[in-house]
């Protein structure tokens, strides 16, 4: 996929400096990213178009995995990823329709990246509708989000551990993407998102 083509398709003249420092990092260094930045200022597209663009057409398997708080944000990032024309299969996944149908459509198109909420996700794989074995990429979109939903996160010593931690009265912060990187074993490389400081508690 050529990122300045995918450009002009969605009308962008010029990346911000977030987004190009976000692309330098996913396209030259073998580390993983976390990126902290304000609501709206492009956070998904930073991480989308580089790792579009490092995807292999030729591998009919899923190669980078979406996980997003909420159906419409998956639905959004499956419509912006669809326009921006790589050619590449995609797959958007989520709770409040039977997970057969889903599992109908992947078998039908054989998407190389899939879009899912953290339960339906979980779902997918638990039923082995999809393998893991070729995902380079697991990308966790508003990672603070999710982890209050439920995706599973394993502390130093392997044990699962909730994201709904402490009392109503004492919230406490979600588990970091370096205690939950335990998690991603089955990815290459992660890449978070977030619009809140991991030094103190997100707001609901």
């Amino acid at each position: 996929m050529n990122i300045e083509d995918s450009l002009r398709k969605l009308r962008i003249d010029e990346l911000n400096a977030m987004q190009q420092d976000t692309m330098h990092a996913v396209l030259h260094t073998d580390r993983d990213i976390v990126v902290l930045a304000p609501t709206g200022s492009g956070k998904t597209l930073a991480y989308r178009l580089p790792i579009a663009s490092r995807m292999n057409a030729q591998n009919d398997k899923v190669q980078v995995v979406v996980i997003v708080p909420s159906r419409e944000l998956a639905l959004q990032s499956h419509e912006v990823f669809q326009s921006m024309g790589s050619g590449m299969r995609s797959a958007c996944l989520y709770g409040g329709r039977p997970t057969m149908d889903e599992h109908r459509a992947i078998m039908r198109t054989r998407p190389q990246i899939v879009f899912a909420t953290p339960g339906r996700l979980n779902d997918h794989i638990d039923k082995l509708n999809f393998t893991t074995d070729s995902v380079r990429w697991l990308v966790i979109d508003e990672f603070d989000k999710c982890l209050r939903m439920g995706f599973p996160c394993r502390d130093a010593e392997g044990r699962g551990e909730s994201a709904h931690r402490g009392t109503p009265h004492t919230p406490s912060p979600p588990p970091t993407p370096r205690r939950c990187r335990a998690s991603c074993a089955w990815a290459e490389r992660s890449a978070w998102t977030t619009s809140t400081p991991m030094n103190r508690p997100p707001t609901a």
